[in-house]
């Protein structure tokens, strides 16, 4: 008959032992801080990209607008052109650009062909309109160019129905000014012409825009 044995373990409790402690842990209520802390950095670099991106949004936006506004001037040049007495008041609200009007900016020079070549006639010097904005709040990259009217690039244009003003973006850096992003009305040469018997004639109407007294 097979006998049982009984084995036993002890565990002796050494005098002057104790459990060591991890230094190198940390404690929940840190821990927490921790936590805590990279979430409100998280959410301020979230509002910080946010309001970024909402404010790039508006001013596009309002910079778009303007360029419909800009063309809306340039017709307004044409009806006060052809008209004596004729006034227009332009109103417009901006947050991030200003309306600035440059004296004395375009010159065009008149050359008339006599038969044998081309001779100075005459030079004509108007002023331009600009709407002005930062590129701190708005930028396209240096040398940006962009027609917005009319669709042909020509400072010259034809008929009774052709547009007396050229609208256009540009953005030149550096400018004495300042450093702008701008979209420019400038005023260009209607060329009208008629046919009398084997005779034809034309006739030159450009707008020239001065500073109001």
């Amino acid at each position: 008959m097979s006998e049982k044995r009984e084995r036993t373990l002890k565990v002796k409790n050494l005098k002057g032992t104790s459990w060591k402690k991890d230094r190198k842990a940390v404690s929940p209520a840190i821990s927490t801080v921790i936590l805590t802390s990279a979430i409100v950095v998280l959410l301020l670099v979230t509002i910080v990209f946010a309001n970024n991106f909402l404010s790039a949004r508006m001013t596009e936006n309002e910079f778009s607008a303007m360029k419909q506004f800009m063309q809306t001037v340039g017709l307004q040049i044409d009806d006060v052109a052809w008209i004596p007495g004729r006034v227009q008041t332009i109103r417009y609200a901006s947050k991030y650009g200003h309306v600035n009007f440059e004296n004395d900016t375009l010159t065009y020079s008149v050359y008339l062909h006599d038969g044998t070549g081309y001779k100075f006639f005459a030079n004509f010097t108007t002023g331009i309109l600009l709407f002005n904005v930062p590129i701190s709040s708005y930028t396209l990259g240096n040398n940006y160019y962009e027609r917005v009217f009319p669709s042909s690039g020509s400072f010259l244009q034809k008929g009774t129905s052709a547009s007396a003003s050229y609208v256009f973006v540009v953005e030149k850096l550096p400018m004495p000014d300042g450093n702008y992003i701008r979209i420019a009305v400038a005023p260009c040469i209607r060329v009208l012409n008629s046919t009398l018997g084997a005779t034809k004639y034309f006739r030159f109407f450009l707008p020239v825009l001065v500073s109001g007294k």
